[in-house]
C-alpha cells in the first residue's frame, strides 16, 4: 500500500469514479494528490538563525476540454471533498470528446523511495552546519561571514485517472548550501557552493568539507579578480555549471507551450538551429539528479528526450495536452510545482552532449576572450531568443592561456546566433550537482543542466565594467 493511501484511507480504486465524473465527456484530466514534507537548518555568522519544519498535504482535480482547463484543489482530502469537486468539474465545459488514451505504464526507481527526514535527528544537523562555520573560518582569517544552509524534502504523489490508471511517486531531495564573505581590508567578496542531489543526507555528512573548501576556492578567486572587459568577444563556457546557457538560451524556448505562444524556435522541427555536432537533450532518467523523476506529474513515464540532433531540432518538450496538438504524444515534461498548480511543460535535466577536443586545447587556441565557469542564473525572452546570465567565475584569456579571475563578467546574448557560432566542443562532459530551481509561469521546478567545455566566436556580448573589445 502506497503511502498517500495509509495516510488518507484512499485508495485507487475508490477514486477512479470519482476522476470519471470530473472528466465525463473531456479530453483528459487526473487526480493528483500529494504529500509534501521538508526540514530546514541555517547557521548564519556563528548563529543558528533557523530550524523549520513544514507539511502541505492537498489535491489538484482537473478536467481538460479542448484548449480549456478546469482545476479545482483543496487541502481536504476526503472522499466527500473529492466528490463536491467532480461534481463542480463536471458541469465545466459541456463536451463529449473522447478521453485521451493513459500514459504508458513506468517501471523506473532513479532514486531512492525513502525520505531522508529524520535520517539525523535535529541535534546532529545542527552540529553539522556548526562544524562548516568552525572549519572555514579556521582554513582563513579572512573569513568574515558564514552562512551554511541544510535542508532535505520529499514530495509524495499518487496520480489516479479516470481509465484506471494510478501512478505513485516518493521523490527525495537533499539541498547543502555555503556562502562564505571574505575581507581582507581592502575589499570584501562573497562566494558560494551549492549541493542538491534526489539521494538521503549521507554524502552531505560523508562530504561536507569538499563543498566547504569549494565554497573557499570561489570565494578566493573573487578576492583576486579584475574589472572585467566589456564588448563582442569570443567566450569559453566551462563543463558542468555552463549547462545553464542550454537551459536559458535553448530549454525554455523549445518548451512546446512557449512554441506555441511564440519562440525564436517555432517553425524550426527538422531545421539547423546549432552548429554541426551540437546536440542538446533533455533527460528525465539520470540516476539521483536534482532534475530526474520517475513519472512527471501528469503520471507519464520520464524519458530521454533528443531536442536537437547534430544541429537540427528534431523536438520540442511536451506534456499531454502538447503531445496531442503536436503528435507524437507526452514526453514526459509534465510538471507542476504543488497540488495547488495545474501540470505545464517544464525542463527535467538539460545538457549538451560530449565533442572530442582536449579542453586544454580549446583554451590554448583561443587568443583572447574570457572563460566562464560558474553562474549565479539567467533570464531567457523565448520570443525574441534572447537570454542574460551572470558569471560569478570567469577568467581572461590572452596567447591560449588563463592570466586572471575577471568580476561582472555578464553574458548576453541571441540564442539562435550563438548556436550557430559554437566552433570548439570539449570532451569533457559534466553534469552538475548543484542544480536550481526554474521558475515559469510562477511556478517553480527543480532542474539540472551540464555540458563539455565548448567556444562560442560569436552571438554572446560580455557585459562588464571595462569596455573593451576582445579579438
Amino acid at each position: 500500500m502506497h503511502s498517500i493511501e495509509k495516510l488518507t484511507g484512499l485508495s485507487g480504486d475508490m477514486l477512479i469514479p470519482l476522476v470519471a465524473t470530473a472528466t465525463k465527456g473531456a479530453d483528459d484530466g487526473e487526480l493528483f494528490i500529494e504529500n509534501a514534507i521538508s526540514e530546514q537548518v541555517v547557521i548564519d555568522d556563528g548563529q543558528i538563525k533557523s530550524t523549520a519544519f513544514s507539511n502541505s498535504m492537498g489535491f489538484g482535480l482537473r478536467r481538460v476540454v479542448g484548449e480549456f482547463q478546469a482545476y479545482a484543489c483543496s487541502n481536504d482530502i476526503t472522499i466527500d471533498q473529492i466528490k463536491k469537486s467532480a461534481a463542480e468539474l463536471a458541469l465545466a465545459s459541456p463536451s463529449n470528446g473522447t478521453l485521451a488514451e493513459a500514459p504508458k505504464v513506468g517501471n523506473l526507481s532513479l532514486y531512492p523511495a525513502v525520505s531522508p527526514l529524520g535520517e539525523y535527528d535535529l541535534p546532529s544537523r545542527i552540529k553539522l552546519v556548526q562544524d562548516v562555520d568552525a572549519y572555514i573560518r579556521g582554513k582563513d582569517n579572512r573569513v568574515r561571514q558564514v552562512q551554511v544552509t541544510l535542508s532535505a524534502n520529499v514530495q509524495d504523489v499518487m496520480i489516479v485517472r479516470p481509465d484506471g490508471h494510478v501512478a505513485t511517486d516518493m521523490r527525495p531531495m537533499v539541498v547543502f548550501i555555503i556562502v562564505v564573505t571574505m575581507d581582507d581590508g581592502t575589499r570584501s567578496e562573497t562566494g558560494m557552493a551549492k549541493y542538491s542531489r534526489r539521494e538521503s543526507y549521507k554524502n552531505i555528512f560523508a562530504n561536507w568539507q569538499s563543498i566547504a573548501d569549494e565554497a573557499l576556492r570561489q570565494t578566493d578567486v573573487l578576492m583576486q579578480s579584475i574589472p572585467c572587459p566589456a564588448g563582442e568577444m569570443h567566450v569559453i563556457l566551462a563543463k558542468g555549471d555552463s549547462g545553464v546557457l542550454f537551459h536559458e538560451a535553448v530549454g525554455h524556448g523549445i518548451e512546446a507551450d512557449l512554441i506555441r505562444t511564440g519562440s525564436s524556435f517555432s517553425g524550426m522541427i527538422g531545421k539547423q538551429v546549432a552548429s554541426k555536432g551540437v546536440t542538446v537533450i533533455d533527460d528525465g532518467t539520470i540516476e539521483g539528479s536534482r532534475g530526474s523523476i520517475n513519472i512527471d506529474d501528469e503520471g507519464t513515464p520520464t524519458e530521454k528526450t533528443v531536442l536537437i540532433e547534430d544541429g537540427i531540432l528534431v523536438n520540442y518538450m511536451k506534456d499531454r495536452f502538447h503531445g496531442r496538438f503536436y503528435g507524437g504524444g507526452s514526453t514526459g515534461n509534465g510538471r507542476r510545482q504543488t497540488y495547488r498548480h495545474r501540470p505545464i511543460v517544464r525542463m527535467r535535466n538539460t545538457f549538451m552532449e560530449n565533442g572530442d577536443m582536449n579542453p586544454d586545447d580549446i583554451i590554448a587556441n583561443t587568443k583572447r576572450g574570457v572563460y566562464a565557469v560558474a553562474y549565479s542564473g539567467g533570464q531567457v525572452d523565448p520570443m525574441a531568443g534572447t537570454f542574460v546570465f551572470q558569471a560569478t567565475e570567469a577568467y581572461l584569456v590572452e596567447n591560449g592561456k588563463i592570466v586572471a579571475p575577471v568580476k561582472g563578467a555578464t553574458l548576453i546574448g541571441s540564442c539562435r546566433e550563438a548556436l550557430k557560432n559554437i566552433d570548439l566542443i570539449g570532451n569533457d562532459f559534466s553534469l552538475e550537482e548543484a542544480g536550481g530551481t526554474c521558475g515559469k509561469s510562477g511556478q517553480g521546478a527543480p532542474v539540472n543542466d551540464g555540458m563539455p567545455t565548448i567556444r562560442l566566436t560569436a552571438g554572446i556580448t560580455v557585459g562588464g565594467t571595462d569596455a573593451e573589445g576582445i579579438q
